[in-house]
């Protein structure tokens, strides 16, 4: 089973920069409501890539030098490491379909597991799905930000 593993400044560079295979990354805090929609995404692709990369997660918070280091200046923010190196990101709440294009578009996954559900290569893979849209209304209508 994948698991999202959490980060600090004192185990950032042992879990990321020296992995043996890539690592997403999510800058995230706790007050953050698109953070807390993505946990499920981040935990399903934690289980269902284990293996080929780790997730983690590291509280922008409480871990200041870090998120000054990768210049975040947007939570959630989410990097793919590979080598050490900061690959490619993202800012804000993604959908899978999204993370997964971020993922091939860094290398980290060079085809997607089911070639018939995945979005060709010239349709837009950073349209949000009409039950995708309705979810994240529906956390954000719980969370009060929305009507």
């Amino acid at each position: 089973m994948g698991t999202i593993f959490r980060l600090t400044e004192s185990n950032f560079d042992r879990e990321v920069l020296a992995s043996e295979i890539p690592v997403l990354v999510e800058f995230w805090a706790s007050w953050c409501p698109p953070c807390k929609m993505m946990e499920p995404t981040l935990a399903n692709l934690a289980d269902e890539y284990n293996g080929r990369f780790r997730v983690a997660k590291i509280n922008a918070d409480q871990n200041p030098r870090a998120a000054k280091h990768y210049t975040i200046l947007g939570i959630p923010t989410l990097i793919v490491f590979n080598a050490g190196q900061d690959k490619g990101r993202r800012v804000g709440a993604q959908s899978r379909d999204q993370l997964l294009a971020l993922l091939e578009e860094t290398h980290v996954l060079t085809s997607l597991p089911d070639e018939t559900s995945s979005p060709s290569p010239e349709s837009e893979a950073d349209e949000i799905k009409p039950d995708e849209e309705e979810l994240i209304l529906e956390h954000l209508r719980a969370l009060g930000y929305v009507d």
